[in-house]
């Protein structure tokens, strides 16, 4: 089977149109920013549509940053009003802040190895927490599960040769 790439500038204004209209989406996930609990190329996340009342801390959100012209799918580490501060999981440094107006998708469930997870099970809302938490020695720990990736990343380009 084949896999065609589409550029997110795109792709995701049909899906995040799709979104709005009510449906839920599955999407490969793209990039590294997301490491350890999203891979890119790797795993899937499911578009869902949300209530703005619902948005806080800890949820994993699409959002439009209008100042970058570019989308970005990470988690909401700050709300203040309708102000939203957002972070990479795989970042060590380095926000986006966005209105809550901006956000298009949440991120309730994903799929990993073929089964479905839910990242607002207590488990993964604790692995988050503690993720968080490791901000200062973060750095140290990607570098280990971005050693993990590396296979993974050559077996994945020689299968779409």
């Amino acid at each position: 089977m084949v896999r065609k790439s589409i550029p997110n500038h795109i792709l995701l204004p049909q899906v995040l149109g799709l979104v709005a209209e009510g449906e839920h989406v599955k999407l490969r996930v793209k990039g590294r920013s997301m490491i350890p609990f999203l891979y890119g190329g790797r795993d899937e996340v499911v578009l869902s549509p949300f209530r703005e009342e619902d948005l806080h801390a800890g949820m994993i959100v699409m959002a439009y940053l209008p100042d970058e012209n570019r989308y970005v799918l990470h988690r909401i580490i700050n709300r203040y009003a309708g102000r939203l501060t957002l972070m990479g999981d795989g970042n060590v440094k380095g926000v986006e802040y966005c209105n809550t107006a901006d956000v298009k998708a949440v991120v309730f469930n994903g799929v990993r190895n073929g089964k479905t997870v839910n990242f607002y099970a207590a488990r993964w809302l604790l692995y988050a927490r503690c993720w968080h938490v490791l901000l200062p020695v973060r750095r140290y720990l990607l570098r280990i599960f971005r050693l993990f990736e590396a296979p993974y990343c050559i077996t994945e380009r020689l299968n779409q040769k």
